[in-house]
């Protein structure tokens, strides 16, 4: 099987490309090409240095060691499973990652070693344009990701005869808590096309990797298809488009200003050693930006000059490039833009250091969180500890338990990470208790309020879920349950004799599900033609009512002219619960993700 790996290295082109696979994945398909939806930052993640985290692994709370490991283990599991269903010789991917963060031999490695298994024609395709262009593009893409220094950077590097080499020796240290990542704040590495072309082939061999000219605005128009044809080698018979927007430059004047923010934000952070959220750093810089016109790629004259005789080497070797490598006219050399209108960041720093303080988190907490999911980590070693009866079926344990350790961090480093807080209401703190709610009385052929539900071994938590939705206000109960074997049907068919519950057994279920098999016969059952709300929930679901006295009283009340009314999932975590114990379920699992 055939795969093409579009690398970028700009994140608009390999957008763009993404967006056509969508609009034509049918066409292209009967073409006999490919377009699966595939994770491209997961990717780039399973081959990348462990220790090289940069904005986007960070953001997406791919910065655990152990990422680089699970992923490619997810990988090889994704491609053994969905290529033997793709009907396709061909498959295209497109991820601008590729070819803009890896950067070391190892990382190419471990790419060929994920992809040759299961691909005999691998092609890599880099789309390019002049480089002062290009890096315009780049510097306000990284001004906005938090950039502290300017265009000198790239300057002085005309001076080194190797630019891939100096561009990777300015680099230092990441410092996630602060902001600092080395693809946003120093010149870009691949920028140096014949470096870039030479990386690629030493892994993946001379003449498979072909650099291909990048026109934004063609991309981006209605023939958008055109490029992507030629890329593939394959006739446009697509048709046109659906457009996208491209946006307008960012004015020179705006750079300058969100750059020296950027630089004092930084230095705010670190003094007061506290992570400032990424929404609101981008929050400050939009704030502070000015209309302008742009840098002009004629003014990176020198840029394009370090670059001549290198060009001409490519362009003599894909033809095509002629065009995209030609330089803009020179203009008056780049300094940067005056911010205008007397702006100081320190002014606006002041304006924003509430705020900033208010929202921000304190690096010794977040170092206290770290370590407290360590912690929490070191559980699942004991859950995956027993000795597997061979190697093979250990390693399988240890890849099982690297994807735990790694999902585990993902959702406490974001915002859906377990807590009690709803904003004003003050979950740690005991409320006062509802006042108790009497049995209701019913009008004659009235079944009022009913869950009908679906049950299978759930013995030890019947008696607390009835009660606490009898407390609420839920009248009747109709219940199915199948295949039981560890006292359920003993306990409901006791509720039964007690006229608590109507219980059902589901033992010769057929269709699907036994679920879907019990409501259908449930529209047959009086409780439920004769009620006047029906809920549908399992045992492990509490309604949660935040209105009133806490009761659907309350709630039908407050909504009185709602027919149906939809309830949203709070999930909740493990919350250190191993082993079953005696006590209610709303008791010892208290910890959530937030109210999304």
């Amino acid at each position: 099987m055939k795969l093409t790996l579009l690398i970028g290295p700009t994140e608009k082109a390999a957008m763009r490309f993404r967006s056509l696979f969508k609009q034509k994945a049918g066409a292209l398909e009967k073409a006999g090409i490919a377009t699966p939806d595939w994770n491209h930052v997961r990717l780039y993640a399973a081959c990348a240095e462990a220790d090289e985290v940069g904005v986007l692994r960070y953001k997406r709370g791919l910065d655990n060691p152990l990422v680089q490991q699970t992923l490619t283990a997810e990988f090889h599991t994704l491609f053994a499973k969905e290529l033997p269903s793709i009907k396709a010789d061909h498959i295209v991917l497109s991820a601008a990652q590729l070819g803009s963060l890896l950067h070391t031999p190892d990382e190419l490695t471990r790419l060929h070693a994920l992809l040759t298994p299961y691909f005999d024609d691998i092609q890599i395709i880099a789309h390019i344009d002049e480089q002062a262009r290009l890096l315009v593009q780049h510097y306000v893409y990284a001004v906005l990701e938090g950039r502290r220094y300017p265009l000198t950077q790239e300057l002085e590097l005309t001076k080194e005869k190797d630019w891939w080499t100096a561009a990777l020796a300015q680099r230092q240290g990441n410092d996630l808590y602060f902001g600092i990542f080395n693809d946003i704040h120093h010149a870009p590495f691949w920028l140096d096309y014949n470096s870039l072309l030479g990386f690629w082939e030493q892994t993946f061999g001379k003449g498979n990797v072909t650099l291909r000219p990048l026109d934004l605005t063609a991309l981006y128009g209605e023939a958008g298809m055109e490029e992507l044809c030629t890329t593939l080698g394959i006739e446009n018979s697509f048709g046109k488009v659906q457009p996208d927007r491209l946006y307008h430059p960012e004015p020179a004047a705006s750079l300058t200003r969100m750059r020296h923010m950027n630089e004092v934000l930084i230095r705010f952070a670190q003094a007061r050693d506290m992570i400032i959220p990424r929404e609101m750093w981008t929050q400050v810089l939009r704030n502070v930006r000015i209309a302008g016109d742009p840098i002009e790629p004629g003014s990176l004259a020198s840029i394009s000059e370090h670059f001549t005789k290198d060009n001409a080497g490519l362009i003599k070797r894909f033809p095509d490039l002629k065009t995209a490598l030609a330089p803009d006219d020179p203009c008056a050399p780049w300094e940067e833009a005056d911010p205008q209108m007397g702006f100081r960041a320190t002014q606006y720093l002041a304006a924003y250091a509430f705020a900033l303080r208010k929202n921000g988190t304190p690096v010794a907490e977040k170092r206290a969180e770290a370590e407290a999911a360590e912690r929490a980590s070191e559980k699942f070693e004991e859950l995956l500890s027993e000795d597997a009866p061979d190697a093979e079926e250990q390693a399988a344990k240890q890849r099982l338990l690297n994807r735990v350790k790694v999902n585990h961090q993902m959702v406490l480093s974001t915002q859906f990470k377990p807590h009690n807080n709803l904003g004003a209401v003050n979950e740690e703190e005991l409320a006062a208790a509802y006042t108790p709610m009497p049995p209701r009385i019913l009008p004659n052929g009235s079944t009022g309020n009913v869950i009908v539900g679906c049950m299978k071994n759930e013995a030890p938590y019947i008696l607390e879920w009835i009660a606490y939705h009898r407390a609420i206000g839920i009248d009747n109960f109709l219940i199915y349950t199948n295949d039981c074997t560890d006292g359920t049907d003993e306990v409901l068919g006791r509720l039964m004799e007690m006229g608590i519950v109507e219980h059902r057994n589901n033992d010769n279920w057929k269709g699907n599900s036994p679920q879907q098999h019990a409501l259908n016969k449930s529209l047959k059952e009086p409780v439920i033609q004769n009620a006047e709300w029906i809920a549908h929930i399992d045992v492990d679901e509490f309604m949660n009512i935040r209105t009133g006295n806490g009761t659907l009283d309350d709630l039908f009340a407050a909504v009185p002219d709602a027919t149906n009314i939809a309830m949203t999932w709070r999930l909740f975590g493990h919350n250190g619960v191993t082993k079953l114990k005696d006590d209610f379920v709303i008791d010892q699992f208290d910890a959530c993700a937030p109210k999304y």
